[in-house]
């Protein structure tokens, strides 16, 4: 503001024109004056020591010859600015910087007692409103208990500020009406009495036809060029680059490139605020980057940005804003969560990572404690350590719980040197999740190949899409080893063969041994993407087909459900649906059936399938072949099914139909993944085999954490004892049995088909290649 005084300096050189016109002001103030002092003077009375203000000569002098005037008390009233008691002709000019600015004015009030007085106790002054003038509140001169004293003084005065309509648009005079009303207080009251217009009124507040006493005061006002704050925007320092961006620019002088000035923890001129530097601004922009690592520390901390305002000149004017206050976080760091394992009834392993934001921290991230939570009673519930690096970790472990499920996990880490805390990211729950497993006693896996139909094997394509991961011609599985290394869970009791992967699927499970893979074809050969337990045997396995070559005439029959194959007579039968899909309920097969049915569709199992029992020769042996050109759907209550089993292409199209799904619901379509955990968990058990260009195994009972050595032995009384969720049991009945097919290399189409011969000895041996 150095200018502005320049220009108060110069505006006390009027010259002879504004000398002219404080002449005429004078003049005028004179003339009022001695318009609202007019006394009939006879004699002067003495005025108590003023108590709140200095009284200007002409309402002094009002005042103290006042004995003979008709008014008593006498009372008086003068305009002046904020703050001055005294005559205006003393004060300076009024400097605003805006056309919008208000004149701070201050009325003031003033009455003696001119003479010996019982009937008037006090005086109200009214303010009658005026355009540009604010509200001014009424006063009263209260003069008891001394209204008897001649002499006796009262003061008041009420600041306002005026601003004329349209406000100030050019520098000079301007006359400012303040007219006031004055009403006498009776004692008793009422009624009261105007002052100077006599009448009397009914009450305090009715000023109405009150004489209006008109003061008008002369100002003089100076319009000065505004002085715009600068303004400016910042943005917080972050723990890893530690500067502030922004902006900061002055209206005053808007090619000035200014300067910015930065305190930390409190405001400029506050105790504890701690100056950070001065940083300039550049660039048309007016940028600036202000680099606060110097004063780094782990916890947050506030910074107070103020822009350094200058005048039209580019000079330096005091004007100097805050114009921006940004905190930067703690620079505690960030944690995370990760975890090993969620089968069921395992342990799981949480590992919780701690990372330092700051890669040149300038002191050490410190003292830490870590809280967590999770399922099973994780072995600690905290962890306590001292960061001095860039990392740090903490880890847990725990027993997963015996249900499937999301099962959540939190961690906390307190930064105690900091005094701050964060929430690790990465995973809020652990989801525990069974791992089944499937056996298959008595007989060979293979996996890989096709059906020859029509006399040509087409085998699917490994990239042809499939629903599990590995896609045709792999095993997908799970297993897992032991304490003595022995391997569990999904396994062959003699041969795999695979055309690609074998994974988590083991061969010769009776040997017990710790070789996943000692009966896998190839074992010791060339293994396909990411096979772990071997395969890769890129042997083709051509499938009969039983729909179209298996069938004997001279035995067959059509029929409509599969309850009419059950009235026939005896021995070898094959029957055909032709009329679309088959469904089969809860049935059991009597000594001496054996039952071939060919089904042109899809094939639904609702109910246990069994063979009755107590044959006393190889002849009575039940045995029964389900042969589906479509899908084969088993209902997820199903627990026994006995009999072969094989669903097969309808056409050329290797990728359309032969699939077998383990569980279904009741309208034999498959569970979404969600739902297998709770509506598949029931065992199903295969005496017999099943034969597919892909097989399903979708049960859930029980899990590779349950399945123990002791379960490598054949159990043929339907699992029981395996926890397996599937068990496949290639009992001999299968292949003593008297075979319902026809042979399809015999050259007399009953040559070989009335059954099996006769077997000395069978003896299982390891394939020889």
């Amino acid at each position: 503001m150095g200018d502005q005084r320049v220009q108060t300096s110069s505006l006390y050189r009027l010259n002879s024109s504004r000398m002219v016109k404080f002449v005429l002001f004078f003049a005028v103030w004179l003339v009022i004056i001695l318009f609202f002092n007019y006394q009939k003077a006879h004699a002067t009375i003495s005025l108590n020591p003023d108590p709140g203000g200095w009284i200007p000569a002409g309402e002094r002098n009002y005042l103290m010859n006042c004995d003979s005037y008709p008014e008593n008390p006498a009372v008086n009233a003068w305009v002046s600015p904020t703050g001055w008691s005294g005559s205006y002709a003393s004060a300076a000019p009024f400097f605003v910087n805006s056309s919008s600015q208000a004149i701070g004015l201050r009325i003031n009030f003033a009455g003696a007692v001119c003479r010996s007085n019982n009937v008037v106790a006090a005086t109200n002054f009214h303010v009658v409103p005026q355009p540009g003038v604010s509200s001014i509140p009424d006063k009263l001169l209260n003069f008891n208990p001394t209204r008897s004293t001649p002499g006796t003084y009262r003061f008041d005065f009420a600041e306002f500020t005026y601003l004329p309509p349209g406000g100030f648009t050019t520098s000079g005079w301007y006359n400012i009406p303040v007219p006031i009303q004055k009403i006498n207080w009776f004692v008793p009251a009422p009624p009261f009495r105007c002052v100077g217009s006599g009448g009397t009124r009914s009450g305090l507040s009715d000023f109405g036809p009150c004489y209006a006493q008109p003061l008008t005061v002369p100002v003089y006002v100076a319009l000065v060029n505004p002085d715009n704050a600068p303004t400016g925007t910042a943005t917080p320092p972050s723990c890893t680059s530690q500067i502030i961006n922004g902006s900061a620019s002055d209206a005053d002088s808007p090619g000035t490139n200014i300067d910015v000035h930065i305190y930390a923890d409190a405001p400029a001129g506050s105790p504890g605020s701690v100056g950070i530097g001065s940083f300039a601004t550049s660039g048309p922009g007016h940028n600036f980057s202000a680099n606060v690592g110097g004063t780094m520390s782990r916890g947050p901390r506030t910074f107070y940005v103020y822009a350094i305002g200058v005048n039209g000149s580019g000079l330096a004017n005091g004007n100097n804003p805050l114009i921006a206050t940004v905190t930067r976080p703690a620079c505690a760091g960030t944690c995370s969560i990760s975890q090993s394992a969620g089968v069921m009834g395992a342990t799981y392993e949480v590992t919780v990572t701690i990372n330092d934001l700051v890669s040149s921290p300038s002191t050490p991230i410190g003292r830490y404690s870590v809280n967590f939570s999770g399922p099973g009673s994780p072995t600690s519930s905290d962890a306590t350590g001292n960061m001095t690096g860039n990392q740090a970790f903490s880890t847990w472990t725990g027993t997963t719980p015996s249900a499937p499920g999301n099962y959540g996990v939190s961690a906390t880490v307190n930064f105690i040197d900091i005094g701050t805390s964060v929430t690790c990211t990465g995973m809020s729950n652990i989801t525990v999740f069974l791992k089944p497993y499937l056996k298959a006693y008595g007989g060979e896996v293979l996996s890989g190949g096709g059906f020859n139909v029509g006399g040509t094997c087409t085998v699917p394509s490994p990239a042809a899409p499939a629903p599990i991961i590995g896609g045709f011609g792999s095993v997908q599985a799970f297993t897992s080893q032991n304490g003595s290394g022995q391997y569990v869970g999904s396994s062959s009791q003699l041969t795999v063969s695979s055309l690609l992967q074998v994974n988590e699927f083991y061969s010769n499970s009776q040997a017990g041994n710790t070789s996943p893979k000692s009966l896998t074809i190839a074992n010791t050969g060339t293994t396909e993407g990411n096979s772990t337990y071997g395969g890769g045997s890129k042997n083709t396995q051509c499938i009969t087909d039983y729909y179209n070559t298996t069938k004997d005439p001279s035995i067959s029959s059509a029929i409509t459900n599969f309850g009419s194959a059950l009235t026939g007579a005896p021995g070898r039968k094959q029957y055909t649906v032709s009329s679309g899909d088959l469904t089969i309920g809860a049935i059991n097969i009597p000594l001496d059936h054996q039952i071939a049915v060919y089904v042109d569709g899809d094939v639904f199992i609702n109910g246990n399938i069994s063979y009755q029992t107590g044959a006393t020769n190889i002849s009575e042996l039940p045995n029964l072949y389900i042969i589906a050109k479509g899908n084969i759907y088993i209902d997820n209550d199903v627990t026994n099914i006995d009999g072969t089993f094989i669903a097969q292409t309808d056409g050329p199209d290797v990728n359309d139909k032969g699939n077998i799904y383990t569980c279904t619901d009741s309208n034999d379509t498959l569970f979404p993944a969600a739902n297998l955990a709770t509506a598949c968990d029931k065992q199903l058990v295969v005496n017999g085999g099943l034969v597919a260009q892909e097989v399903r195994f979708l049960r859930t009972a029980g899990s590779i954490d349950t399945s123990t050595s002791s379960v490598e032995t054949p159990n043929y009384s339907n699992g029981t004892g395996t926890g397996a969720a599937e068990v496949i049991n290639y009992t001999p009945e299968v292949y003593l049995a008297p075979s319902p097919l026809r042979n399809p290399n015999a050259t007399n189409t009953n040559t070989g088909s009335a059954g099996a011969g006769r077997y000395d000895a069978i003896r299982s041996l390891p394939p020889i290649y």
